[in-house]
């Protein structure tokens, strides 16, 4: 026998109702209070069967609702044939004997009121909609609205071409093509997270991982920028500290990373995709062989004076978008002569 171990009892219970059952593993002090337990839930439901039967004429109004509301057959002449086929549609124990122990079971398995009228009523106060409560996932809700919840969605498809920025509803969502998504950024899912007139949204990238967010309030049902009050707001792309290296040919697409690697060989031209408005930090690798290569339009080095970029070398670039003053384009800086 397992030595008990007091406040850790063996915690078996009966099948059916779940009541908990003593064990030789456990101690007085422990099993004493599950006993006490079990007879005060057994004694409140044989109250509740006895309180919870219903006259006949309430049992044949019932009857009817449950046929219709769930779709059985109406030719059920009698009510003993519709406890069977409700036993069968709801996976209720055989042993009901008739409708009355049926409505009973209803009752505490459904959490109504005993009132035999109103077994069929939803949450939502409509007599005989019950297409909530008797969904597909076994006597459940298949959906949020199903429990009454409209201030959220899930798994819900867009519109093609749709506004994002008038996605303002919380919940999860999932767009192919968007008239204001992350420059590049296509069949993702969307996040809505909304707060009285206050929004957020978050799209994270399906081909890249790259996390894109944007917040402001809600005027007329769009997401504007709370400083203005006026015009979509700015996605950002949120940076990692682990952000991975995209091996490039020249091409830097900014909706995939803002670090990349690229070995020269030949002649490349470099350039850049996708640029986030706003303040952007880049980072390249180049492992020079042979051959040339030229910076994005627009890059400017400091003084004008161009480093020695040596072959058979590995050098970084450092890309700052410029945001001040009249320059438009890039500050670029580097250092190099790494080991290859």
């Amino acid at each position: 026998m397992t030595q008990p171990i007091l406040g850790k009892p063996v915690d078996e219970r009966t099948s059916s109702l779940g009541l908990p059952l003593p064990s030789l593993d456990n101690m007085q002090e422990d099993d004493v209070p599950r006993l006490r337990d079990a007879l005060a839930r057994l004694d409140a439901l044989l109250a509740a069967l006895q309180t919870g039967k219903a006259g006949a004429a309430d049992l044949t109004a019932l009857a009817a609702e449950l046929r219709g509301a769930l779709g059985l057959k109406a030719g059920s002449a009698d009510l003993t044939a519709l406890a069977s086929e409700l036993r069968t549609a709801l996976g209720l124990k055989a042993a009901a004997k008739d409708l009355q122990d049926l409505a009973a079971e209803l009752r505490a398995a459904l959490g109504l009121k005993a009132d035999a009228s109103a077994v069929v009523k939803s949450w939502a106060g409509k007599k005989g909609d019950v297409a909530p409560v008797f969904a597909d996932l076994g006597g459940r809700p298949n959906s949020l609205t199903g429990y009454g919840i409209q201030n959220f969605r899930a798994d819900e498809g867009l519109a093609e071409n749709v506004n994002l920025a008038s996605i303002v509803t919380s919940g999860i969502y999932r767009y192919n093509t968007a008239a204001d998504n992350p420059l590049g950024v296509l069949y993702s899912p969307l996040l809505v997270f909304r707060s009285v007139d206050t929004c957020a949204q978050m799209v994270v990238d399906y081909l890249s991982g790259s996390m894109f967010v944007r917040s402001g309030v809600v005027l007329n049902g769009v997401l504007v920028d709370a400083t203005t009050r006026a015009g979509p707001a700015t996605w950002r792309r949120v940076a990692y500290q682990n952000d991975r290296a995209v091996v490039t040919t020249g091409v830097m697409d900014l909706s995939l990373s803002t670090r990349f690697i690229l070995g020269v060989n030949g002649t490349v031209a470099l350039s850049f995709a996708n640029v986030p408005p706003g303040a952007v930090s880049v980072v390249l690798e180049i492992h020079y062989a042979a051959g040339s290569f030229s910076l994005p339009a627009g890059s400017l080095w400091a003084n004008g004076r161009v480093p020695e970029i040596a072959a058979g070398k590995r050098h970084l670039f450092y890309f700052e978008k410029c945001i001040a003053g009249n320059t438009a384009g890039w500050y670029v800086s580097a250092i190099t002569g790494y080991v290859a």
